[in-house]
């Protein structure tokens, strides 16, 4: 209930004629409450008040972005400019970098392509997109970082220009990345004819931890991002950077059927795009061979299986990752039919779980209608993963079991009656389909 108190709370931070906005709380579980809380952050952050105040359109973007979310307000209370970046192109890197300055630029980048997602303007595919490139600009920016810390080092001045490559893997190389998203990453590098290989060696594997370092180091303005380098060969045992030559030998001789099957979204994001370019066509005939041996598919559902044994929650009926249906039931259903047929297929040589999905489709391997289940669950499921994120302001893989927590959901994803029972609902009836092309599609041959 809007009374004369709240009208001249909203005068006093500058928002006088702004009393229809919080017309739009009176969706929320409690409107009395949230329109107090809603006040009481704006007392609180004046700076954000007066910025938001000023442009009618602003002060909208602001309430909807505070009906939906927790964790966006809170890094727009110390930038206030950030909540315009959603009518702008994304910023580019600053010329003046460091560690604090990276920071920032990551954290604005995210924070534009949440107001954009919570105001309906990206989509769950362009949001994955979006994170994606923003974490491709911040491993440059890194990797430049680390270079020229690594060129002062006194050891590595006589060394000619070394090739180096950061390849994205997982989510970021798919190109899906979500908010909560750690960057998976492995490190490669050339040795120049004449170049001593140890010193060579030194070199790249400095440059790594220091790329490593750039993103993930705790600094008074928090992280970039949290840098995962296990899938790299012999994982934590082996080196963080390989030369083009020492990856060869390892995926000829030792790499295991899961290394392959996380090659598939493999991608160039920083450093030589020649030497990029060169391990995706080193990796390609390990990963796509023409034939996938009988061995190799018993081992990917082997694996699968015992995800589903080990992993699984207890309660995982509304499990948005590891649930029957959910987001990793159709990326090991995607990659197996990928594998199979992509030595055969180069289109199906895709990085993207949607994009894969299409190809599979395309080439006739999927029908159009089981291409659409499929990518209806996994967009669904992604979609409100994102939003749990940006609700919470922490990671979270499941429908939440509060009630009020999974009203707010429900509301703020488009869902007006009802929102937490349709929400749940949607959840079954996408999911329910998905995981019975899984157990067809995955489990059993019945796609080939």
């Amino acid at each position: 209930m809007i009374t004369g108190r709240t009208l001249e709370r909203l005068d006093a931070v500058g928002w006088a004629d702004a009393e229809t906005l919080l017309l739009t709380l009176q969706r929320a579980h409690d409107p009395d409450a949230e329109a107090e809380h809603l006040l009481n952050f704006l007392e609180a952050n004046t700076a954000l008040a007066e910025f938001a105040g000023s442009d009618p359109e602003l002060r909208g973007a602001f309430v909807a972005v505070f009906a939906a979310s927790r964790a966006i307000p809170t890094m727009l209370s110390t930038h206030p400019d950030w909540l315009a970046s959603f009518r702008d192109g994304p910023a580019e890197v600053p010329e003046a970098l460091d560690k604090s300055a990276l920071r920032r630029f990551v954290q604005g980048r995210l924070v534009r392509t949440a107001v954009r997602d919570l105001l309906g303007l990206a989509d769950m595919p362009t949001v994955g997109r979006e994170l994606a490139d923003t974490a491709d600009a911040a491993a440059q920016a890194a990797l430049t970082i680390a270079t020229d810390h690594t060129r002062s080092d006194s050891r590595y001045r006589t060394l000619p220009e070394i090739p180096f490559s950061v390849i994205a893997m997982g989510k970021w190389g798919a190109q899906e990345l979500n908010y909560a998203s750690d960057i998976d990453v492995l490190f490669v590098y050339d040795t120049p004819t004449g170049t001593d290989p140890d010193l060579t060696r030194s070199y790249a594997n400095q440059i790594a931890a220091g790329f490593v370092a750039a993103l993930a180091d705790v600094t008074a303005d928090g992280i970039a991002y949290r840098v995962d380098t296990d899938l790299r060969p012999e994982g934590r045992n082996g080196p963080l950077a390989r030369s083009l030559d020492s990856y060869a030998a390892y995926y000829d001789r030792w790499a295991a059927t899961w290394e392959y099957q996380s090659l598939i979204k493999a991608r160039p994001a920083a450093g030589d795009p020649t030497l990029g370019a060169a391990f995706i066509t080193l990796i390609t005939p390990h990963v796509y061979p023409e034939t996938l041996p009988p061995d190799t598919i018993r081992n990917i559902r082997t694996m699968k299986a015992r995800i589903e044994h080990e992993r699984l929650p207890h309660d995982a009926a509304f499990h948005l990752k590891l649930g029957p249906g959910g987001l990793t039931d159709i990326e090991f259903f995607t990659q197996l039919l990928q594998l199979r047929h992509g030595g055969r297929e180069p289109a199906l040589r895709t990085e993207g779980t949607i994009p894969a999905l299409k190809e599979l489709a395309r080439a006739g391997i999927l029908t159009a209608e089981q291409a659409y289940t499929m990518i209806s669950a996994y967009r669904f499921c992604a979609r409100v993963r994102n939003r749990l994120y940006l609700q919470l302001g922490k990671p979270a893989d499941a429908l939440p079991t509060d009630g009020v927590q999974g009203v707010r959901l429900g509301r703020s994803l488009g869902y007006e009656e009802a929102p937490r029972s349709a929400l749940r609902e949607e959840y079954r009836r996408l999911t329910r389909r998905a995981r019975r092309l899984v157990e067809t599609g995955f489990y059993h041959d019945s796609m080939r």
